[in-house]
C-alpha cells in the first residue's frame, strides 16, 4: 500500500514539473476545474491502470499456482491411491492360504521311549504306528515299494473322512531313491483300488488318478499354496509324502545315523497325506448349478450342456451327498506363507540369532494377518507403526535337532517369539520332529506341516512352525485354526 501512494505521488510530481516547466501552456483563460482536472487525471489515470495491471498479474500469477497445485495435488492423490491399492494387493498376496481339512500321518516308525502320541487326536486326524520288523533279505525293494501298504492306509484315511478328496488330483513326494515314474503308477494304483473300494458316490464319471509331483518350495507352505496360486480354479488336492530312511540304513546294515543325516533323528519312516482346499472352496461350490445330473430322456442336450459346463472340470463329478459333505466339513487350519532366511554363522551368536528370528516371525505374522500393517503414504512421513503383540501361540513344530544341536535354535525362538509377545514353553508346549519322530527323509516338510494343523485345531490357536534346514537355513510359517 506505501509502495502504492508513493508511486502515485511520484506521477503526480513528475507530471505536474512536466507540465508547468515543458508543455507549459497558458493557464491564464483555463477555469479552475479544468486546470484541477488536467493536473490531477493523468497521472491518476496511469496509476489506475498500473494497479489494475499489477493486481490482474498477481491473480493470474496466483491462478497459476493454484493450478499447479491442484494438479500436483490430483498427481499425489494418484500416487498416494496407486500406493494404496499396490499395498492392499502386496498384503493379499502375502496372505493368501489353503485350507487344510484333513491329514494322515500312518505307519510312522516311532522311537523307543516315546510315551505320548506327537499328533493330537481328532476329526480329521489319522494316526498309526509301527515298529518294523529286523532287516532280512526281504527287504531289499524300493522305499516306494516298501511303503504301498503304507500310502493304502493314509490315502484310506483321508478318503474314509472325506470322500470328495477321492476325486482330486494327488501330488507327491517320493523317497529320492525311487524312479518317478514308479512312483507315480503306484500311487495311480492304490488310488484306482481305493476308489473302487470305497465305492466313492459320483454323480458323473470324471477322471480320477491324477497324480502329479509337488514342485519342492521353502517350506511345505509355501508348495501347497502355489498349487492354488497356480491353479485359482483348483478347487482341492491330496499332497502326500512318503519316504523311510530306516529301511535304506537297514538295507545297509547300519544301526547308527548316516553320516549324510547326522542330525535329524535316528532313522524313520512315515507316509503322511495332507488334504487341502481352495480358500474360495465354499465359493466354487456356491457356484454350481442347482440342477444335478439325473437328467431324464427328455431333457433337451443343451441344457445338459449348459449344466455340466457351468462346472468346475474338478467338481463335475461331485454327487450332492459329497457336495454337501464336502461344504460341511470344517477346516483343520489355514496354512500361511513361509518365510525363509539364511543366518551365515548367526546362529553360533545367541543375541544375533534371536533377533534374527524375530524379524523373520515378525513377517510370518504378517504373512498370517497376526500383525496389521496399515498403509502408511510416504508423503505423510508418518512412521509405520505395527501392535508388538498378537493372539496367543498354542503350540511350536520344529525340527531343531537332538541335544547337541538344538539348544541355541530353541534358545534364538524363545527369545524371539517372547519379544513378539508370545508366551510359549518351546519344550513341554512344542513337537521336536527329529526327537519324537526321528529322521523322516523327503517327508519331514508335509509331515511338520500335517502335524502343525492338527495341533492348530486341536489347541484353537495359531501354531508356529519352524523347519531347519542345514545349519544356516530356517523357514517359518503359522498354521491358524479356523475358528
Amino acid at each position: 500500500m506505501i509502495r502504492a501512494l508513493v508511486v502515485l505521488v511520484a506521477l503526480i510530481a513528475g507530471w505536474v514539473g512536466a507540465l508547468w516547466f515543458l508543455i507549459a501552456p497558458d493557464f491564464n483563460h483555463w477555469p479552475l476545474r479544468e486546470m484541477a482536472a488536467l493536473h490531477a487525471l493523468p497521472p491518476v489515470g496511469l496509476w489506475t491502470a498500473w494497479q489494475f495491471w499489477r493486481r490482474w498479474r498477481i491473480g493470474k500469477a496466483a491462478a497459476l499456482a493454484a493450478d499447479r497445485e491442484a494438479a500436483l495435488s490430483k498427481e499425489n492423490e494418484a500416487q498416494i491411491a496407486a500406493a494404496r491399492c499396490a499395498h492392499a494387493e502386496e498384503m493379499a498376496r502375502r496372505q493368501f492360504g489353503c485350507d487344510c481339512r484333513a491329514v494322515a500321518l500312518a505307519q510312522v516308525v516311532v522311537p523307543d521311549g516315546l510315551e505320548n502320541s506327537p499328533v493330537p487326536e481328532g476329526d480329521g486326524v489319522y494316526w498309526s504306528q509301527i515298529q518294523p520288523d529286523s532287516p532280512d533279505e526281504d527287504l531289499a525293494v524300493s522305499a516306494a515299494d516298501f511303503l504301498g501298504a503304507g500310502v493304502d492306509e493314509a490315502l484310506r484315511g483321508v478318503y474314509a473322512y472325506c470322500p470328495a478328496a477321492a476325486t482330486f488330483p494327488i501330488y507327491i513326494v517320493p523317497p529320492p531313491d525311487t524312479v518317478g515314474e514308479q512312483a507315480v503308477a503306484a500311487v495311480r494304483q492304490i488310488q484306482r483300488k481305493l476308489f473302487i473300494e470305497l465305492d466313492i458316490d459320483l454323480e458323473t464319471p470324471t477322471e480320477y488318478g491324477r497324480v502329479l509331483f509337488l514342485r519342492s518350495r521353502d517350506g511345505a507352505g509355501n508348495s501347497v499354496i502355489e498349487l492354488f496360486e497356480n491353479n485359482p480354479e483348483l478347487p482341492g488336492a491330496v499332497v502326500l509324502a512318503f519316504d523311510s530312511p530306516w529301511l535304506r540304513a537297514a538295507l545297509q546294515g547300519e544301526e547308527e545315523e548316516r553320516p549324510e543325516r547326522p542330525r535329524n533323528g535316528s532313522p524313520s519312516q512315515g507316509v503322511f497325506a495332507v488334504f487341502v482346499t481352495n480358500p474360495r472352496l465354499p465359493e466354487m461350490l456356491s457356484e454350481l448349478p442347482v440342477q444335478q445330473g439325473g437328467f431324464d430322456v427328455m431333457t433337451p442336450y443343451w441344457e445338459k450342456g449348459a449344466a455340466v459346463a457351468a462346472r468346475s472340470a474338478f467338481l463335475a463329478g461331485l454327487s450332492q451327498s459329497l457336495r454337501e459333505s464336502l461344504i460341511a466339513m470344517p477346516a483343520l487350519a489355514r496354512i500361511h506363507r513361509t518365510v525363509s532366511s539364511t543366518f551365515a554363522g548367526k546362529a553360533e551368536r545367541p543375541m544375533e540369532f534371536a533377533r534374527a528370528l524375530g524379524g523373520i516371525i515378525e513377517q510370518a505374522q504378517i504373512n498370517a494377518g497376526l500383525v496389521d500393517v496399515p498403509f502408511v503414504a510416504a508423503v505423510d512421513n508418518i512412521p509405520e507403526e505395527r501392535e508388538s503383540a498378537a493372539p496367543a501361540c498354542g503350540w511350536l513344530v520344529h525340527n531343531a535337532g537332538d541335544v547337541d544341536v538344538c539348544g541355541k535354535r530353541l534358545a534364538g525362538i524363545s527369545v524371539a517369539m517372547a519379544k513378539r509377545g508370545y508366551d510359549l514353553d518351546p519344550i513341554e508346549s512344542a513337537t521336536n520332529v527329529v526327537i519324537q519322530l526321528g529322521d523322516l527323509g523327503e517327508a519331514r516338510s508335509v509331515a511338520m506341516l500335517a502335524i502343525a494343523a492338527a495341533r492348530a485345531a486341536d489347541t484353537s490357536e495359531p501354531v508356529l512352525c519352524a523347519e531347519f534346514s542345514g545349519r544356516d537355513d530356517v523357514s517359518l510359517y503359522f498354521a491358524c485354526p479356523m475358528n
